[in-house]
């Protein structure tokens, strides 16, 4: 669980031999301090700004090679004060529960539909279909 305490902005304008300017802003983090973070990221708003007057490609990374930028609200600690979790708050304003050792499923059910005439018929000699909470449930149980 990749978490950062301090976030800091920095922005470089950088200008080529032809006169050409490219600005550019980037947030870097760090977990010592907000002054360690504002280093990083004017070093690194400076190198992502001379690669663009120089029309190098920038790396894109994927989901997951960086930490999001969420504020943390609150740490969860056990007696020993190791920490067990952080609740941060997301982009669209949710609170979110960051923890390595838990795991959650997010299921989304289709639209149920009628069954039209074999639900019928199950219905009328007894046997009521399973509902998709319960066949989810138990593939999720048999997995585990």
């Amino acid at each position: 669980m990749k978490i950062p305490r301090y976030w800091a902005r920095a922005t470089k304008t950088v200008q080529n031999a032809q006169g050409r300017t490219a600005t550019f802003s980037c947030w870097e983090w760090s977990d010592v301090g907000v002054a360690d973070a504002r280093q990083k990221a004017g070093v690194r708003a400076e190198e992502l700004a001379w690669k663009l007057v120089g029309n190098q490609k920038l790396e894109r990374y994927g989901y997951g090679v960086r930490p999001l930028r969420e504020e943390i609200r609150q740490g969860i600690t056990n007696e020993q004060r190791q920490e067990l979790g952080i609740v941060t708050r997301n982009a669209y304003g949710a609170l979110i529960l960051n923890a390595e050792n838990t795991m959650f499923i997010d299921i989304d059910f289709a639209p149920e539909k009628s069954g039209g005439l074999p639900g019928i018929m199950r219905r009328l000699f007894g046997k009521a279909p399973v509902s998709q909470e319960i066949r989810y449930m138990q593939e999720i149980e048999l997995w585990a």
